[in-house]
């Protein structure tokens, strides 16, 4: 402990120290209280005006050369007298005072309207008052929006009266694809011309590139997640970089029929409603395309479903366990079969309400709710082709599900549609009796192939590891119960307590 001259060393010494450091803080505040003192005298009061005047006149004098010299680039374009000049320079002076930027930057932005090809003053004005209204709302500058207003106005050979529809669709495009002006003006110049020329409409481009944006988005966050150090802990998400050509080529064996399956699907339906439904009249197209939102709420749940098993059913064949993976799928399709049965039964009593939500035309709803009543026919098999063809993806099994979606799609589905709806009384319904065919028909099949057995049989990966397909090593797995061995060791539980494990499907799929 310190004693008492060491203490009073101490204080000296900061005293000491510090001693400048006040003498100099006394002395400022000494001469701020002389110069409050002086600006509180008419003389101080003065002089302080003079130099806020001056300070404003060289801004104001520095903002007036600007806009000059934007005025004089300005008038390389345009023909026009120095009396048009003078009202250009109020135009955008008055503009000014109700935007951010400065009449300079403004008169900027005209210059690249006017060079786009807009040489009428009162539509030049018209889109800079336009972009100016849209560089406010997206945190950008004029020159930015008025550039990217005249791309799409150019590219679609739009008039400028259409330039605040224009500021809309940018507008919807950026909340939808969760972007900002400014990322959206640098990427227009890049696909407005060849939309235009591809006969994509302004409205549809807008949606395309939001779409592009999120799905980019969505794919980042996505592999963010994958790649997160949670992840990593548990799965060793980042231990597997190099490539491997062999695995790729076994890979792309297994899912390219996959991939090529879900595009002819998706392309028959795309056939059904837009050249055999949409021939029939707008009423008619829009009841299916209200149908077909509706009809959402029973199909994705049970396709999300379906996605777990495929993780599922794989995971027990990668353990040697056959019997474990097909009573996964028996539990799956049991929850699909009920969940969309009971939709189907919602869409028949609720059918006209159902349609309503979204359109109160009466004769839509009652066309919506007869396409409801088809579609409600063919929900159980639905759901079966849904749970059972994601099963045999699991198993490795693709090739065979994919012939039979494309013979039942479009060598079933559409002629037989085509037909119904065009050659017969059915007219708009026969479409719907073709659908219902195929729905059938897909369902019974994929079932066929699963109850025979031959997705047991089948290896992806049917060479040897090699040294960068070695197994890894994750985090322990819980306990295992009585009927759950480990992987290595585990031993085919028998048919009568299978039914035991059906609760852990959803742990499963958490963990899967």
């Amino acid at each position: 402990m310190a004693s008492g001259k060491e203490i009073d060393q101490l204080f000296w010494t900061l005293n000491a120290n510090t001693a400048p450091l006040m003498a100099g803080v006394q002395k400022g505040t000494g001469t701020l209280r002389k110069f409050s003192s002086f600006l509180k005298t008419p003389i101080g009061a003065l002089t302080a005006l003079g130099a806020a005047a001056a300070l404003v006149g060289v801004k104001a004098t520095k903002m007036a050369a600007e806009l000059d010299l934007a005025l004089r680039e300005v008038s390389t374009l345009l023909p026009g007298t120095v009396e048009d000049m003078n009202g250009l320079r109020v135009a955008v002076i008055s503009l000014s005072t109700n935007v951010p930027d400065p009449p300079a930057l403004l008169t900027k932005g005209l210059y690249q309207i006017i060079s786009a090809g807009i040489t009428d003053t009162a539509d030049s004005l018209y889109v800079l008052e336009i972009a100016s209204r849209a560089a406010v709302a997206g945190l950008t500058d004029t020159f930015t929006s008025a550039d990217a207003l005249t791309t799409v106005l150019n590219a679609f050979q739009l008039e400028a009266s259409e330039a605040e529809r224009v500021a809309d669709i940018f507008f919807a495009t950026i909340k939808e694809g969760k972007t900002t002006f400014p990322e959206l003006a640098g990427a227009i110049g890049n696909v407005a011309t060849t939309a235009a020329l591809a006969g994509v409409s302004m409205e549809e481009m807008g949606a395309a590139i939001a779409t592009n944006i999120a799905a980019w988005l969505c794919a980042l966050v996505m592999l963010g997640i994958f790649l997160s150090g949670l992840f990593n802990e548990s799965y060793a998400t980042r231990r597997t970089w190099q490539w491997n050509w062999r695995r790729t080529r076994e890979l792309f064996r297994v899912g390219w029929p996959a991939g090529l399956s879900m595009g002819m699907d998706v392309a028959s339906w795309t056939v059904f409603l837009c050249f055999f439904v949409g021939s029939f009249g707008d009423n008619q197209l829009a009841a299916a395309g209200i149908t077909g939102n509706i009809l959402a709420a029973s199909f994705m749940p049970t396709v999300a479903l379906g996605i777990a098993v495929t993780a599922i059913v794989g995971q027990w064949i990668g353990r040697g366990d056959v019997q474990r993976a097909r009573a996964r799928y028996i539990t799956a399709l049991k929850i699909g079969v009920c969940y969309m049965t009971f939709m189907g039964a919602i869409f028949i009593v609720f059918r006209r309400q159902l349609i309503g939500l979204f359109l109160i035309e009466p004769e839509v709803i009652e066309l919506g709710g007869r396409f409801l009543i088809f579609a409600a026919l063919f929900q159980l098999f639905d759901a079966t082709a849904i749970i059972t063809g994601s099963a045999l993806k699991g198993a490795g099994d693709t090739k065979w599900p994919m012939a039979v979606q494309i013979i039942a799609g479009w060598c079933i589905f559409l002629p037989v549609g085509y037909v119904l709806a065009f050659h017969t009384w059915l007219g708009v319904y026969g479409g719907w009796v073709g659908a219902n065919v195929y729905i059938w028909l897909l369902g019974i099949a994929l079932l066929y192939r699963f109850l025979g057995g031959r997705w047991k049989t089948i290896n992806i990966f049917d060479k040897a590891p090699d040294a960068t397909t070695l197994p890894i090593e994750l985090a322990a797995e819980p306990a295992c119960t009585d009927h759950e061995s480990a992987p290595a060791t585990h031993k085919d539980p028998p048919p009568s307590d299978l039914e035991e494990h059906d609760d852990e499907f959803l742990e499963d799929t958490i963990r899967g």
